[in-house]
């Protein structure tokens, strides 16, 4: 970072000039702050004798700096001040700027002095020099309170809505411009959270309906970024962006500027409502965003914020649902499910489960080889351990997830954004895990801590059915038998069981009545008749007889054809028959080549597992790492449940969590074990 690149800064955004004092000294120069005329950097050029090079550093008078704050390798003690207040800053190592030009706005105002100065335009007429000028009063610390050196009180117009400070400002818009006017609504000497909300409103709602013209330059970046931290050609640049963004269109500009425009929309600057304010909020996720000229920061700060300002303002649940950050709405969901296991169906158990254990349930052969069957049976095991389990008087649960907890809240804490009014008793139940409460005007939240997911209590016990469950189904693929599985057997058992026994009752062969015997006993009941009969009877029976005998006739015929069929069906099987020998070579061929596969896995898997590259392997037979890889992970994914090797492309190698347990199922000696 050079010099000149601090003293345009200064220059821009304060007015102030580089004084250079000494005419023996050219290589040194100082800032002056604007109103006290007092030092607030000291700008020094020197000449390295050893590296035969000149080099910038200054010293600037920008208070105490935080803890975090000083461990970078370009700040130091003073090089030529004296006094805490005083940082060194080697300017040769700085390589993004935004850090050291910030101190210079600390240097500001830390130097201001007790109130400030301001130039009225004269309204009445009256003979003279055509201004007044004024004085604003200071208001004395609390008591008890000393007043930090260097750290002016603040003046009685610093609260918003003074109508004194407002007529300054407006004052000041039309005789030196609108910008002039918003910066000196800052008031300086208040650098904490509270103070920077304060300063945000006054000039944010100040500048609510400006509008401009003017593309933005160059980069930018700020925690709680505010107006007061943009020169003017920045806060033209904003301000002409701004007026787009409010027509819908989003165009690229630094994340931290955008940034301001959410504040504003959390203010409801610019805005009739609340519902208008998270509509354009909305709009914002879609056309900033979703349109990647935001990051994934933002997009969860956003996100959380709508949360929040949906629930403090009071919007309809179903409102606040819809802009739910998706992880806490999956989270929710997926608890009432578990919780309610009853009310749900057998699909969305499963995918709760999946949720919230990390385990790739949809991934098991129980799920793939039977959808239905295996969601099924999930699903009722854990319905039936819902119902049963007990570990120290806790439900399946509260075993898994413990029970739920209420800590403070603070909606929009992390904004620029003033603390919600009002003391009077809210309870918002956004669903039945979640709810939040407001008593005195205090803030709580009560669902279960997201640190806690995935609950490991919870994916024992689904390592434990997935497992038994594949064993029960036969499905190949089987996971390792752990202890822990013993937690989920016996609700797995019964509801094997059961399923065992519908399968037997389904295929059960059904019992059907034949209608031709009880043809054939009604006709050995007419011969008996017959035998009984005269012979007038006789020949009358004879002559109703003659239509049955034509349709046994017809019978007869249609079974020769039935036969006939047969037979054909029989010809076809030999057909069929005589064409397997060279089908059962082609699958010959084909189980040959995947044992050759699998030989090639075994022999790359023992490689690494004993410490020695399997590159030459891999060239030998024409393979690919990648290839290779995948097809290992694939091949052991329904043990692990993950990937057991990684490839960069180029090369193969274990995932170390993995060696132990996938040596023992290979009976593989692992390198460097007794």
């Amino acid at each position: 970072m050079d010099i000149s690149e601090l003293t345009a800064y200064a220059k821009q955004k304060y007015g102030i000039d580089e004084q250079h004092k000494w005419a023996d000294f050219p290589q040194f120069s100082v800032l002056c702050h604007p109103v006290t005329g007092k030092w607030i950097a000291l700008l020094m050029r020197q000449w390295d004798i050893d590296t035969g090079t000149e080099y910038f550093c200054c010293d600037i008078k920008c208070g105490a700096l935080a803890r975090e704050e000083r461990y970078r390798s370009y700040l130091s003690y003073p090089f030529r001040m004296r006094g805490r207040e005083w940082t060194g800053v080697n300017l040769t190592y700085v390589v993004k700027p935004d850090f050291v030009l910030s101190l210079i706005d600390r240097a500001v105002e830390y130097g201001n002095g007790p109130g400030f100065t301001v130039v009225l335009e004269q309204k009445n007429g009256a003979a003279g020099s055509g201004v007044i000028t004024g004085r604003e009063t200071v208001i004395p610390p609390r008591k008890g309170v000393p007043q930090q050196p260097g750290i002016p009180a603040r003046p009685v117009a610093a609260t918003y809505g003074n109508g004194a400070l407002n007529e300054i400002a407006l004052g000041l818009a039309r005789e030196k411009g609108r910008f002039a006017a918003m910066r000196r609504l800052y008031v300086y000497g208040n650098s904490t959270h509270r103070g920077k909300i304060e300063n945000f409103l006054r000039q944010g709602r100040f500048m609510k309906d400006y509008e401009d013209d003017f593309p933005w330059d160059g980069e930018f970046f700020r925690y709680y970024p505010t107006y007061n931290d943009l020169d003017d050609d920045r806060l033209r640049g904003y301000f002409s962006w701004r007026t787009k963004a409010r027509k819908g269109v989003f165009e690229k500009i630094p994340v931290s500027a955008a940034y301001i425009y959410v504040y504003e929309l959390l203010n409801g600057i610019g805005t009739a409502s609340p519902e208008e304010s998270l509509a354009k909020m909305r709009e914002f996720v879609s056309g900033f965003i979703d349109a990647g000229f935001g990051d994934d920061t933002m997009r969860k700060n956003v996100e959380q914020w709508m949360t929040a300002f949906a629930i403090v303002n009071g919007l309809p649940k179903e409102t606040v649902l819809e802009v739910e950050n998706a992880r806490i709405r999956t989270i929710d969901n997926s608890l009432e499910i578990l919780r309610n296991p009853e009310d749900a169906a057998n699909g969305d158990i499963v995918v709760a489960l999946e949720a919230l254990s990390k385990r790739k349930i949809t991934e098991s052969p129980v799920i793939k080889n039977d959808p239905d069957r295996g969601a099924r049976l999930f699903a009722d095991v854990w319905r039936l351990a819902s119902k049963e389990f007990t570990n120290d008087k806790m439900n399946l649960f509260d075993f898994c997830f413990g029970k739920p907890e209420t800590h403070t809240w603070q909606p929009l804490g992390n904004a620029l954004v003033p603390p919600p009014a009002g003391n009077e008793e809210v309870i918002y139940e956004l669903n039945g895990v979640h709810v939040f409460r407001r008593r005195r005007g205090k803030w709580t939240e009560r669902s279960y801590p997201e640190y806690t997911f995935p609950s490991a209590d919870l994916a024992v016990f689904v390592h434990g059915m997935d497992g038994l469950l594949r064993r029960y189904l036969k499905t190949g693929n089987y996971l390792h038998k752990k202890e822990s599985d013993e937690i989920a057997r016996p609700y797995v058992e019964r509801v094997t069981a059961v399923d065992a026994k519908e399968v037997l009752e389904a295929s059960r062969p059904v019992i059907t009545v034949d209608i031709s015997s009880l043809d054939r006993i009604r006709s050995d009941a007419d011969v008996t008749r017959d035998s009984l009969l005269t012979e007038p009877e006789q020949a009358d029976e004879a002559a109703e007889t003659i239509p049955e005998a034509a349709e046994k006739v017809t019978e007869t015929a249609e079974k020769v054809t039935e036969n006939a069929e047969i037979v054909t069906e029989a010809a076809e099987k030999v057909t069929e028959n005589a064409e397997k020998p060279a089908e059962n070579a082609e699958n010959n061929q084909e189980n040959a080549e995947k044992n050759q596969e699998k030989d090639a896995t075994f022999e790359i898997l023992r490689t690494l597992l004993e410490g020695r590259s399997p590159d030459a392997i891999i060239r030998e037979r024409h393979l690919m790492p990648s290839v290779v890889a995948d097809s290992i992970n694939e091949e052991f994914f329904g043990d692990f449940g993950d990937s057991v090797v990684s490839s960069d492309g180029g090369s193969i190698s274990l995932v170390d969590d993995y060696k132990e347990e996938l040596a023992e199922m290979l009976g593989i000696h692992l390198l460097g074990r007794e």
